[in-house]
């Protein structure tokens, strides 16, 4: 958990990493972290117009959000079951 939370302080780039910790929480059944780190990662994004969504890859706020949403609905219905 420490690995997941080491440089979100200082990155100039929080809503990629949000999202990026969202899937590995996602991954590693960790419904509730990984719906929090979406939840964090629209906030940021709904207070910028362009937001940095990988290399060489910038997306609109719309479009961002959409892409948040769209993971929070596959996280619907399924159980958390959190080794961490």
């Amino acid at each position: 958990s420490k690995y997941l939370a080491g440089g979100f302080e200082n990155t100039p780039e929080k809503a990629l990493a949000y999202y990026k910790r969202a899937k590995v929480y996602s991954v590693m059944g960790c419904i509730e972290k990984a719906k929090s780190d979406l939840q964090e990662a629209m906030t940021i994004a709904k207070s910028k117009d362009i937001i940095f969504f990988g290399t060489g890859i910038y997306l609109d706020m719309d479009h961002y959000v959409k892409i948040i949403t769209n993971d929070l609905v596959g996280l619907e219905g399924i159980n958390d079951h959190c080794i961490l």
